[in-house]
């Protein structure tokens, strides 16, 4: 999860702009914060694991059709060019 640490980050700022000045944390901010925006942040971080997951699925299947066109160019520039015809067609 490439995206994990940065959504992290911005969760621990959230939280510490709940601080107030005399260097207490603002329980009661950060309890409300993380029951306002506690689901829609798992939601999206489950979304975006499983649409990473799909990704890399993509990305080896795309992977696996280059290697296989490449084969099958190759086999193809390797045959003998077709004979033109040695008799005239008949009118």
């Amino acid at each position: 999860m490439r995206y994990l640490r940065e959504w992290a980050l911005l969760g621990v700022a959230v939280l510490c702009m709940g601080a107030d000045g005399n260097g207490n944390g603002g329980n009661a901010d950060a309890a409300a914060l993380l029951r306002e925006f506690g689901f829609p942040i798992f939601v999206s971080l489950w979304f975006m694991w499983r649409v990473e997951k799909r990704m890399d699925r993509f990305t080896d299947s795309i992977q696996n059709l280059l290697t296989a066109v490449t084969v099958m160019a190759k086999t193809v520039d390797g045959l003998p060019a077709p004979r033109p015809p040695t008799h005239p067609p008949h009118a």
